[in-house]
C-alpha cells in the first residue's frame, strides 16, 4: 500500500489556458485540425488547412497572420499520467484577445512587460518566450502581465493580431 509523503500548502496561480482574470476577452470556437493529442490548452495555434474554421500547431514558415489564438482550457480528459490534452478533430475555445495563462517554454523566466513570442519551431512548440529566436518564433501583439509561476505557466495580455495597435497600459 502507497501513503502520500509529498505535500504542499500552496496552489498554483493559474491553469495553462484559464482566464487570468475577467477583464474583456474574444473567444472562437475552431476545430483542433491535429490527428494526435500534440494540442494543449495553454498553448498558441495557428489557421489550418479552413481558415476561419479549423486550427493547428504552429510550424516553421508560419506568419503572425496566420496565429489564431490561445487554446483555452474548458472540459477536457486528464490521461492517467495526469496531462490534460485536446482530442483530435474536437471543438477548441481559442482566445484571439485578453489575459490567460499560457505555457511557456522551458528556462523562460518572463517579466511583467516582457514581449510575447510563439514558438513555431523546435523544442517548446505552441509554448511562449520572451525573446525573439530567429524564424523559430513570431512575435504577437501581445505582453506579460507576470511571471511564472511554480508550473510552466505565466498570463499574458493579447490583443487582436488583426488589429496592429500597441499593449495597453496596465492601470
Amino acid at each position: 500500500m502507497s501513503m502520500w509523503t509529498s505535500y504542499t500548502q500552496s496552489a498554483p496561480a493559474g491553469v495553462a489556458g484559464g482566464l487570468y482574470d475577467l477583464t474583456d476577452h474574444v473567444v472562437d470556437s475552431r476545430m483542433n485540425e491535429e490527428t494526435t493529442n500534440t494540442l494543449k490548452p495553454g498553448m498558441g495555434v495557428v489557421q489550418g488547412k479552413t481558415a476561419g474554421t479549423t486550427v493547428k500547431m504552429p510550424a516553421l514558415g508560419d506568419t503572425v497572420e496566420k496565429f489564431e489564438g490561445i487554446v483555452m482550457n474548458d472540459v477536457r480528459e486528464m490521461d492517467m499520467q495526469g496531462n490534460v490534452s485536446v482530442n483530435p478533430k474536437t471543438t477548441v475555445s481559442v482566445m484571439r484577445s485578453g489575459r490567460i495563462w499560457v505555457r511557456i517554454a522551458e528556462g523562460v523566466k518572463p517579466k511583467y512587460g516582457d514581449p510575447v513570442y510563439l514558438v513555431i519551431n523546435g523544442a517548446g512548440l505552441g509554448c511562449f518566450k520572451t525573446a525573439a529566436d530567429g524564424a523559430n518564433t513570431l512575435e504577437l501583439n501581445a505582453r506579460f502581465i507576470g511571471g511564472k509561476d511554480t508550473s510552466n505557466i505565466a498570463p499574458v495580455m493579447m490583443h487582436d493580431q488583426m488589429h496592429k495597435t500597441a499593449p495597453a497600459a496596465e492601470n
